[in-house]
């Protein structure tokens, strides 16, 4: 489980929550969502964070 705040991903499941309300997204954006928060401390360009989509 990835948590920041209130916000919840839970990689095995494959879901987003914030607030306990599940949350929709697309591939990319969970993909992107898991990425920054697998790595809170790394600054990421543009071209990075698209490359790594």
């Amino acid at each position: 489980m990835l948590n920041w705040g209130n916000l919840k991903l839970d990689p095995n499941a494959c879901e987003v929550k914030w607030q306990e309300k599940l949350l929709k997204l697309t591939a990319k954006k969970y993909s992107l969502l898991e990425l920054l928060l697998r790595n809170p401390k790394r600054i990421y360009s543009s071209s990075d964070r698209l490359s790594q989509c």
